[in-house]
């Protein structure tokens, strides 16, 4: 019996990428972190909320906190959540031309950049390796001769704590006095930074977990808790709206992602009470599963 190549997705609290097979139904979208659509075949219309008309596109950059609608009947997606603590952000939006609302369409070197991600996605390569090679699609002029573009160092601090607490309701009052600043000025530099408020991004985080939790083996309703959801309405919610696609339908035995992650975030989270042992990495070979992810 031949067994169909999985789609795949690369995962990490820094920079994640899904790299689909076939067509992936999205709606309305409210990330708390910055991402890169590119199609792989096909092509997608979006709009923003500033937008009456829909706009055709093969590549989309949507900052984060934007609300944006995407209307896909027959493309095979890429997604790549970019490192907010980063400049992945503003590089990549030098590449392309922009939009009304905020976003940013049609990559300069499109072509290349979908070979690129499709040669990335049948070659499947461990991770380490897959993320290296996102850095190089992500920069491809490193050393341009431009001076080097930098971070806040006070937003790269609050995002790295963000990341290390995201289970956690740590308050903004908290974040504002390790990075000497009052609280209005920090939610003020954070949104023009990052583009969504503090809880939003922290949310993202806790997705990620969530499902990093699950492929180290943990069950739903415990990684729900992990997470720091308050329970499994409050993460299909969240699930929903920052990704684009309900909860129920990504663990659905109908869709089938394969996913890969970073053997010391998996250590973390299988070390984490209660201890557990991680799934089995090609969720094709599972039997009598109830989930449909796999880790690395």
């Amino acid at each position: 019996m031949h067994i169909q190549p999985l789609p795949v997705m690369y995962l990490s609290d820094k920079r994640s990428i899904y790299l689909g097979r076939a067509h992936l139904p999205l709606r309305e979208i409210h990330a708390g972190t910055s991402w890169l659509l590119v199609c792989l075949e096909g092509h997608i219309r979006f709009r923003t909320h500033s937008q009456e008309h829909w706009v055709p596109a093969k590549s989309l950059l949507v900052p984060a906190g934007t609300k944006i609608n995407i209307d896909n009947k027959n493309a095979v997606l890429s997604v790549c959540y970019l490192d907010a603590s980063s400049t992945d952000f503003t590089v990549v939006k030098n590449q392309m031309h922009a939009a009304s609302g905020g976003v940013f369409h049609h990559h300069t070197d499109e072509a290349q950049l979908i070979a690129t991600l499709l040669q990335l996605r049948d070659d499947e390569p461990p991770f380490e390796e897959a993320q290296t090679r996102v850095e190089q699609l992500l920069y491809p002029h490193p050393h341009d001769g431009d001076a080097p573009l930098k971070v806040d160092p006070r937003i790269q601090h609050v995002v790295q704590r963000i990341r290390e607490t995201s289970a956690e309701n740590v308050s903004v009052k908290e974040f504002a006095r390790e990075v000497a600043m009052s609280e209005s000025g920090l939610i003020k530099l954070f949104r023009k930074h990052i583009g969504a408020p503090i809880r939003k991004h922290r949310l993202w985080y806790r997705l990620t977990n969530f499902i990093i939790f699950v492929m180290a083996g943990k069950s739903i309703p415990e990684a729900t808790k992990l997470a720091g959801f308050s329970d499994a309405s409050h993460l299909s919610k969240c699930y929903s709206g920052l990704i684009g696609v309900p909860v129920s339908v990504a663990f659905s035995r109908a869709i089938v992602i394969k996913c890969i992650v970073g053997d010391a975030d998996l250590l973390k989270a299988e070390a984490t009470e209660p201890k557990s042992k991680r799934l089995i990495l090609d969720p094709q070979l599972w039997k009598n599963k109830p989930a449909k992810v796999a880790g690395n």
